[in-house]
């Protein structure tokens, strides 16, 4: 009981906080890019998603700021759901939503916008599948993100030329 009502409590200061950094103006959005578990003993230089993307201005320094952990894990879990949900809208429109995290630092997250360039299916993946596993450490994620290229770039299969071919096999097999 007691640790539901912390849970309860921990998602309202998230949301809270959250709420007013959007007001603020303040709010990171985009793609974490830091690590997003386990960074609680790295430096602030090192758990910080990046600014907005331009020099200058009159936006904070968002580097500056250190970044909750449970504020990260809902970053986390959002960026999550909206490689999800682009995925499953079957429209290729949706890879630009998808791609950048290719190149997230968080390992679930560019496994996720792997499966979710397969779902979507688009041969136009390919490429940026290909692109970014170039800049992967991992030899092995590399393969697999070249394999999925790979998939995705297949040509789609002619569902009556199939059931033709099975249903000359079927009279072969049974003419024997």
């Amino acid at each position: 009981m007691a640790a539901a009502i912390c849970l309860i409590a921990a998602v309202i200061v998230v949301l809270k906080v959250s709420s007013s950094r959007a007001a603020d103006g303040n709010d990171r959005g985009g793609v974490p890019v830091a690590p997003l578990s386990g960074n609680a003993n790295k430096s602030n230089h090192e758990t910080q998603a990046p600014a907005s993307g331009h020099a200058g201005g009159n936006q904070p320094d968002v580097a500056a700021q250190p970044i909750d952990p449970a504020e990260a894990e809902k970053i986390r879990v959002e960026a999550l759901e909206k490689i999800h949900d682009a995925s499953v809208s079957y429209d290729p429109a949706e890879l630009p939503v998808i791609r950048p995290y290719l190149l997230s630092s968080d390992p679930e997250l560019r496994a996720a916008a792997v499966d979710a360039m397969i779902v979507l299916g688009d041969a136009s993946a390919g490429p940026m599948l290909r692109e970014a596993a170039k800049s992967l450490a991992s030899e092995e994620e590399a393969k697999q993100m070249l394999k999925a290229a790979d998939y995705v770039e297949l040509p789609p299969a002619d569902i009556k030329e199939v059931a033709e071919k099975m249903k000359k096999n079927r009279e072969t097999k049974q003419q024997k």
